[in-house]
């Protein structure tokens, strides 16, 4: 029986969810719940849930230049994009780029010991701003402005997805079974020309579960 979903086994589902179908196999429906409420929790948090390797991931530096000193509220941190950390394999400053196509054409690696990966918060912190820019361009080591300018590879979440976002996504998916399974589909049309009614699976989060999404919806948990 190959896993209908990525966050949470098939196994996982049919012990949670009972009276699942015959056989060991679910229906196309309770394969489709798995994989909407999946679909749904992935667009909300905005993450995969599975580990995720992220190779040259493009950040940009905004600086604003007042009374002609360079200013940013965050020059000496880069928060990544996915999270949380676990592993870091490098960061890299773009030093030219193809007169053409835009695309970098060389990179400088800044040394590990430049910096410090927050991995739970998916944050990289400066520690010696000496080894961030080799041609010193930018005041005090700080992370120098451009776009798309920074590189970084990394690996998001870990082999197994939280232990409490599973849960959250059985306990949804175990709802929704439970309502088609009753027959209380939620919501229905009757714009057939012949006059029938068409029935549809109502999918939304209730309140509550919006809830207990939050802390997940920036990509990083507690």
């Amino acid at each position: 029986m190959s896993d209908v979903g990525t966050l949470v086994t098939d196994a996982e589902v049919a012990d949670f969810v009972k009276n699942h179908s015959a056989a060991g196999k679910f229906s196309m429906t309770e394969a489709l719940i798995i994989r909407g409420v999946e679909a749904k929790i992935r667009r909300a948090i905005g993450e995969a849930f599975v580990q995720t390797v992220y190779t040259d991931e493009a950040y940009s530096v905004d600086w604003e230049k007042q009374s002609g000193q360079f200013v940013t509220v965050e020059n000496s941190r880069l928060i990544l994009k996915h999270g949380p950390v676990s592993s870091f394999g490098a960061l890299k400053l773009v030093t030219s780029r193809d007169a053409v196509t835009g695309a970098p054409s060389a990179t400088y690696t800044i040394p590990r010991n430049a910096y410090f990966v927050d991995m739970d918060n998916g944050v990289i912190q400066i520690i010696d701003p000496a080894l961030i820019d080799p041609n010193a361009l930018y005041p005090g080591g700080l992370f120098p402005a451009g776009v798309g300018n920074l590189l970084a590879t990394y690996t998001a979440w870990s082999s197994q997805p939280p232990a409490d976002l599973k849960l959250l996504t059985l306990k949804i998916i175990a709802r929704i079974n439970g309502t088609q399974r009753a027959g209380r589909w939620g919501q229905s049309s009757t714009a057939s020309p012949d006059g029938s009614t068409t029935n549809y699976l109502d999918m939304s989060f209730t309140s509550d579960e919006e809830g207990d999404l939050d802390p997940f919806r920036t990509g990083f948990y507690a």
